[in-house]
């Protein structure tokens, strides 16, 4: 099943707008290059050997980047996938004149960035169908081809290899690169990060933690103190709840804490001793996230309430803002 619209925020279309656009202009860029470059010389003869894969590696770029601008509001995961596999592919095929090179160095070069490319294909498809979960594999691909481009270009530079040599192992190096450091960008992005597994829990877990975060200071009206008193002894005129054919008594007061007012729930089982004590989010919600912990006895010193739980002391509380 499809889930994406549960992981992203679609309306956030900075990453589509960015990726479609560099591609496009990236290609474009290369085919202006390669149409008007003299066959005369060195780069227009390079130009000139690439054959028909110069011309279709190039306008897929253009063509990706296209429908990317074109379908932006499908979503985030739909243009991270897109640009991968359309880059790619590209790059595969633009690495395929090498592998008729007489020069080992072209060769095995451009092995590897095929091999590479297939990689990032296949990263951006099951970004694209949301097979995957988590882009990481996309980030170290993109990475790699990175670290690849500049382990050659520092090789060529420390062998002394031949300008044209050297031209041949580096065309288009300069149009690639940044399309390869664009998507690294856009996978480090918050956008693309807070919506993986990993990404929701954090943020998930924050904004409870944000929630029900209380402080080193908490204080109840005086009434409210009188409550937990009685409550531990008798909870009569609580109100009653049947949970599965048990009587409940329960009663809402309020801890007035460093982050704001904080429902609190008090919950007496029928003939059994002690209080359970529970801090929610919000007592109206149908789900109430909170936390809770149990209340067996109290003692008063200073104006506040200390509150006892089986191993000892579990909470203090201030009463009437005294401090």
């Amino acid at each position: 099943m499809d889930n994406r619209r549960r992981r992203e925020t679609p309306h956030a279309i900075y990453p589509a707008i960015l990726l479609g656009t560099m591609m496009m202009l990236a290609g474009l860029g290369m085919i202006i290059m390669r149409s008007f470059s003299s066959s005369d010389s060195i780069i227009g003869l390079l130009h000139l050997q690439d054959g028909p894969c110069g011309y279709i590696s190039r306008g897929m770029l253009v063509t990706g980047g296209f429908i990317i601008l074109l379908y932006r509001k499908k979503g985030n995961y739909f243009a991270v996938g897109l640009y991968a596999i359309t880059l790619g592919l590209s790059r595969i095929i633009r690495s395929f004149p090498g592998l008729m090179s007489t020069s080992e160095l072209s060769y095995y070069a451009s092995l590897i960035f095929i091999a590479i490319g297939l990689n990032l294909a296949v990263s951006g498809y099951n970004h694209l169908t949301v097979k995957t979960k988590n882009p990481t594999v996309m980030r170290i691909t993109a990475l790699t081809m990175i670290s690849t481009y500049a382990i050659g270009l520092i090789y060529l530079y420390c062998n002394n290899i031949d300008i044209l040599l050297m031209i041949s192992n580096t065309s288009d190096i300069l149009w690639y690169f940044p399309l390869y450091v664009a998507l690294i960008l856009i996978l480090s992005s918050r956008e693309i990060l807070d919506n993986i597994p990993l990404g929701r829990i954090r943020r998930y877990s924050s904004s409870i933690g944000d929630r029900l975060y209380i402080g080193d200071c908490v204080t109840i009206s005086a009434e409210d103190a009188e409550t937990i008193k009685q409550g531990l002894s008798d909870a009569g005129g609580w109100q009653e709840r049947d949970v599965a054919g048990m009587p409940i008594f329960e009663k809402k007061i309020t801890f007035t804490t460093e982050a704001g007012d904080r429902d609190v729930i008090l919950g007496k089982v029928d003939g059994k001793e002690g209080l359970a004590v529970s801090i929610v989010d919000d007592s109206r919600d149908s789900f109430v996230i909170g936390r809770r912990f149990r209340v067996c006895g109290y003692s008063e010193s200073d104006g506040a309430l200390e509150l006892y739980d089986s191993k000892g002391l579990c909470a203090v509380l201030n009463v009437g803002g005294a401090e």
